[in-house]
């Protein structure tokens, strides 16, 4: 009867190369990962446009949110208020979500009704990620900006145009 068993060398060989290859695939899901949660705040985002335009198309201006007008520079409780997404016609608070990667806000200027900035910021769930406070934004014209890596692919690379000039979370004057 031939006893024929692995070898310890045969089996740390085989042990190195799952090692090697776990580190060749990883990065790789990690960024599928993100990008999947940067697609969901896209999601909320068109809703959240498209909820300005029904609103603005019944009253002639973009919905004003009391307390977060421009300059933008963080979000906060303003955004939390489920009556104001409620009129853009969302059912829920994204904020309120047990899951939610991103933090939600609409910003306008109480001078430029015809304006406003839909913004996601990344949390820090899970902690570490390396993707936490960076944005995906959207603003009245379609136009998507932030400093998110994964954010859509019309975006202006996280400088600020003009027009629409939106310094802050969504990008860096120049």
């Amino acid at each position: 009867m031939n006893n024929r068993a692995f070898t310890l060398t045969e089996i740390l060989i085989a042990l190195a190369v799952l090692g090697i290859l776990a580190a060749l695939i990883t990065p790789h899901f990690t960024g599928s990962v993100e990008q999947g949660r940067a697609s969901g705040a896209v999601g909320i985002l068109n809703a959240v446009w498209q909820g300005e335009e029904t609103w603005r198309d019944d009253n002639g201006v973009y919905r004003g949110w009391p307390a977060t007008t421009f300059p933008v520079d963080t979000i906060g409780a303003p955004c939390d208020d489920i009556g104001e997404w409620n009129a853009l016609g969302m059912n829920a608070n994204p904020n309120d979500s047990g899951n939610s990667f991103f933090d939600y806000c609409v910003y306008f200027d109480q001078n430029q009704p015809d304006q406003f900035l839909a913004v996601a910021e990344r949390r820090d769930v899970p902690p570490g990620t390396g993707f936490v406070n960076q944005t995906i934004c959207l603003n009245q014209d379609g136009v998507w900006s932030g400093k998110h890596p994964l954010r859509q692919q019309n975006a202006n690379n996280g400088i600020c145009g003009t027009p629409p000039d939106f310094p802050g979370p969504c990008c860096t004057a120049v």
